[in-house]
């Protein structure tokens, strides 16, 4: 008898597109339309220069469909289906050019292959080769891919991995040596049950060497989902650590983690800066789920789901983490409507909404 499930494939459907309402009506500048995006059900949007300095690009995720799974136990009469999101990256020039999609990856499936035994691949964006532009690193199994973009092609560079089943990864400078380090987040089984820890590894030629030691995460309830969600800067906190997100099941806060460098190659893991309480209350924002980060200075900024937060209705909401505690952001009237996905984009915001991207040259929040 298989110590493992049986994993039975049925079909892998198609993502419908959601119907175009048009561009909302604009209160007032300084919301600049900017224009149409090209691609359906798009799921994330991060903006950077991956091609020359002079203009800034726009990655989407586009969600694709799902892998439909059953996972059937060999003296088990009952199945349990499991969907696996399928998704692709789509590259797409900047406004001055129409959004016009430039680069798509191969279809990728998403971590939740792990529950499967399926190998999901992962990706993240960053700098890499520290050459001040942004590359796609993919991961799959005990290998990676780095996509460097330049103006009339693409080059793709290998390398090897060695250690867990990589979930999820992070490309980021975490200890500001002006060299960026690729964290993964890598699950693995013992005889005690499934296990997820933190590892930095700096990519040297066609491998990922590792820095210092693998990190465990705390034992949690079963059913908790681990996620890296980038690096940041947090105050009282050396270099850009890493923040970790554990998240529930159920609706309820979820768990933060920072993952810093200590010196040397010496990380160490610990959720200090972030509240959390086992439910919500009245008297304490608290956040749940996956949070875009971004810095004003030492402060970390979050859009996200929190609780309590701005108005009442408002399914997420800018926050500021100091001294400990979220402090939900009041948006300003001209950004009442901020609903969509949303990113930096040059020196101000850029929105996803109703498949129209709208730009906001000054911050959508008061700091006060």
């Amino acid at each position: 008898m298989s110590e493992f499930p049986l994993l039975l494939i049925l079909v892998l459907g198609t993502a419908q597109p959601v119907a175009d309402p048009g561009p909302p009506s604009l209160q007032a500048e300084p919301v600049l339309l900017l224009g149409r995006c090209p691609v359906d059900s798009v799921t994330k949007i991060v903006a950077g220069r991956f091609i020359s300095s002079d203009e800034e690009q726009v990655l989407a995720v586009e969600r694709t469909g799902d892998i439909k799974c059953l996972l059937t136990e060999v003296d088990s009469q009952s199945a349990m289906p499991v969907r696996v999101p399928v998704c692709r990256l789509v590259l797409l020039a900047g406004p001055k050019k129409g959004f016009q999609r430039l680069w798509q990856s191969e279809m990728l499936i998403g971590p939740e292959a792990v529950a499967t035994k399926l190998v999901p691949d992962i990706w993240t964006v960053g700098d890499i080769d520290a050459d001040s532009l942004l590359e796609v690193i993919t991961i799959k199994g005990n290998s990676g891919r780095v996509f460097h973009f330049g103006r009339d092609s693409i080059a793709q560079q290998s390398f090897a991995i060695a250690g867990g089943l990589v979930i999820d990864a992070a490309c980021a400078d975490i200890d500001l040596d002006a060299f960026p380090e690729l964290v993964l987040l890598e699950h693995w089984t013992d005889s005690s049950g499934a296990k997820v820890g933190v590892r930095v590894g700096q990519l040297m030629n066609n491998e990922l060497r590792a820095k210092g030691r693998l990190v465990e995460l705390p034992g949690c309830e079963p059913g908790i989902k681990f996620s890296l969600l980038g690096s940041a800067r947090l105050e009282d906190y050396p270099g850009a650590p890493v923040i970790v997100l554990g998240e529930y099941p159920s609706l309820r806060p979820s768990r933060y983690y920072a993952f810093y460098n200590a010196g040397g190659d010496s990380f160490v893991l610990t959720g200090t800066p972030f509240p959390w309480q086992e439910w919500f209350s009245r008297d304490e924002v608290l956040a749940a789920g996956g949070l875009q980060l971004f810095n004003a200075g030492d402060t970390l900024i979050a859009y996200g789901y929190f609780v309590p937060g701005a108005q009442t209705g408002a399914a997420v909401s800018f926050a500021a983490l100091q001294d400990g505690e979220w402090r939900v952001l009041r948006l300003r009237q001209w950004a009442q409507k901020v609903v969509g996905l949303i990113c930096r984009f040059q020196s101000g915001w850029l929105e996803l909404r109703n498949r129209h991207f709208y730009f906001y040259p000054e911050e959508p929040f008061y700091w006060r």
